[in-house]
């Protein structure tokens, strides 16, 4: 079906770079319009949840200031305090 006017729809699908049509007054808008970077990750990565590992795990309540933590995100850093 034709996009109605006036409505935004949203998907996901594998693009580039988006565009603009004067005509039809259609804009596509893609991850790297609106971040300015593109995921590496593809919809299908995204399907599967990740396996959390339990193996090592650390009590947050153990911590104390100065102790050398490992993020899965951040990398490696000094624990300062839990709020």
């Amino acid at each position: 079906e034709p996009p109605q006017p006036g409505i935004v729809e949203l998907t996901t699908a594998v693009a580039g770079k988006g565009f603009a049509l004067d005509g039809p007054r259609i804009v596509l808008l893609t991850e790297a319009d609106l971040l300015g970077k593109a995921s590496p990750y593809t919809t299908k990565d995204m399907r599967k949840l990740p396996v959390r590992r339990k193996r090592n795990a650390v009590d947050p309540l153990a911590l104390s200031p100065g102790d050398f933590v490992v993020h899965e995100q951040h990398g490696v850093g000094q624990f300062v305090e839990l709020i």
